[in-house]
């Protein structure tokens, strides 16, 4: 969330939001079959969401 902050100069708690909210789509990785704690957001899925919440 910290680098999708940094690239639209939003700040981690929108993004947070709107993850939680449904609105930019987030993915639970995982490592060796474990989860890792960090989500990851495809970069199309980011400036897709991004162009609706500047509309």
């Amino acid at each position: 969330m910290k680098t999708a902050a940094e690239a639209t100069g939003l700040s981690e708690a929108t993004i947070r939001r709107a993850i939680h909210a449904g609105d930019l789509a987030a993915a639970k990785p995982r490592v060796a079959g474990k989860p890792i704690r960090k989500d990851a957001i495809m970069a199309a899925l980011l400036r897709r969401w991004l162009s609706d919440v500047v509309r």
